[in-house]
């Protein structure tokens, strides 16, 4: 009988800490990192062009040098800014509708990727359509014709 208080013990922090150990919201799935790189448009892109993951998987990006944003072409997801020398040096977003989103730096031209999301018991992902408007950069955002120099 003395051996069931330590038993008891030992079990309940077991399942307390199995209870703890769950992290982020419920059903959301970890997914890949995709890191921001470079600070012109020579020098700039995203650590993996393409990833794959399936409905419910979030996929991270994260500034390793340089301010970038991830915003899709067609309006689902919007990081904002994130940067390498400050605060959020991150954003995440998690994938509800299987397609293909293809999305760009508005800070950085020319630097794109996508995320293809594969729904395994629905048809094949199709494209994300595109909006016909863009946000502007950030940071430089263009002068106006006639306004004078900045």
């Amino acid at each position: 009988m003395r051996a069931f208080p330590r038993i008891f013990g030992v079990l309940s922090l077991t399942v307390i800490a199995s209870v703890g150990a769950h992290s982020g919201p419920a059903g959301a799935r970890a997914g890949p990192t995709v890191y921001a790189n470079g600070n012109r448009e020579r020098n700039s892109s995203y650590s993996q062009a393409n990833v794959t993951i399936n409905v419910g998987d979030t996929v991270t990006w994260t500034a390793q040098s340089g301010d970038h944003t991830a915003t899709s072409y067609g309006g689902t997801f919007d990081s904002d800014a994130i940067a390498a020398d400050s605060q959020p040096h991150s954003y995440s977003f998690e994938f509800h509708t299987a397609g293909i989103y293809r999305y760009y730096c508005r800070e950085i031209p020319g630097m794109t990727a996508q995320v293809t999301v594969n729904d395994p018991s629905g048809p094949p992902p199709t494209y994300e359509p595109t909006t016909t408007t863009t946000s502007p950069p950030l940071y430089h955002p263009r002068a106006t014709p006639g306004a004078g120099p900045r």
